[in-house]
């Protein structure tokens, strides 16, 4: 089987937005640590 992940493969660019976003969003949203995972997985599915 052919493990190809390239398009799920993202840019160091798109990674750094994404981590300032989540970052961010945490502040501003005050979001308590132990729900941080799920919300770094909401904000990569969309």
């Amino acid at each position: 089987m052919d493990n190809d992940h390239s398009a799920d493969a993202i840019s160091t660019f798109d990674c750094n937005i994404l981590g300032d976003a989540f970052r961010t969003s945490v502040i501003e949203k005050q979001i308590p640590e132990d729900q941080w995972q799920g919300y770094a997985a909401l904000l990569i599915r969309d």
